[in-house]
């Protein structure tokens, strides 16, 4: 049997006090333990990296102002001594002690870029439906495209080959998406994702409408942005 890859683990936060608790003791948990947690925080002020010390955690501190996912990500991974990072929101939690090797179980094939959990929310109206439906249709009828995945796959809770990603970085310019953009790249590079239906995180917002309804809006001129910028890459 293939030993699974050594993992690193990179959570973003900004004032995660309430939920990195849970986390870190979900990452605790894990029948596979990672080689390390490295926290990125961008200017918590409510005892988040208080809690990240005391858990043990590597901190990279970054300005608020210089705050994308894509640099957020990118300056955790550069840190990462795994073969693999883990890319885990402030307020993603992972379900079961089987979660990380569930996740990490697919990066055993040399072709696979990356791998992505499955998302559950206790606020029902908070959850992305377009995700949510892919993810019913994916695990009831078989659509396993690559198309499919790529829809599925997103950094609140990833593992990226770590080798793969030095050749192709987040883009740090995005708002958001940033992790659809790297699926286009590395898929056009002959690299395979998967999506792990089994490693499993309640990931959730508490968002107001209007918050909600601003975050659907960046998303979508994020994608506008995504789709220019892959055609750009890949046709040079």
């Amino acid at each position: 049997m293939t030993p699974l890859p050594k993992a690193s683990v990179v959570i973003r936060t900004l004032n995660e006090a309430a939920s990195l608790p849970r986390v870190l003791r979900a990452l605790n948990e894990q029948n596979v333990c990672p080689l390390e947690v490295i926290v990125v925080d961008s200017g918590s002020r409510d005892g988040t990296l208080q809690i990240a010390r005391e858990a043990g955690c590597r901190i990279i501190e970054i300005a608020p102002q210089s705050f994308t996912y894509g640099y957020a990500l990118n300056r955790g991974l550069a840190e990462a001594c795994g073969e693999v990072g883990i890319s885990l929101a402030g307020h993603a939690i992972p379900l079961g002690h089987d979660w990380l090797a569930e996740l990490l179980a697919p990066l055993t094939d040399p072709q696979v870029a990356g791998s992505a959990s499955r998302q559950v929310s206790d606020r029902v109206w908070q959850r992305s439906y377009a995700m949510t439906l892919a993810d019913w249709m994916y695990r009831q009828t078989g659509w396993r495209t690559a198309a499919a995945v790529r829809m599925l796959f997103t950094n609140a809770a990833s593992a990226i080959r770590l080798a793969v990603w030095r050749q192709t970085p987040f883009d740090e310019s995005l708002a958001s998406c940033e992790d659809q953009l790297w699926t286009l790249l590395v898929n056009s590079a002959g690299y395979r994702l998967a999506y792990c239906p089994a490693a499993v995180v309640n990931h959730s917002h508490p968002y107001s409408a209007h918050q909600k309804l601003a975050c659907v809006w960046r998303d979508f001129k994020a994608m506008r942005r995504v789709r220019k910028l892959a055609n750009r890459q890949i046709r040079d």
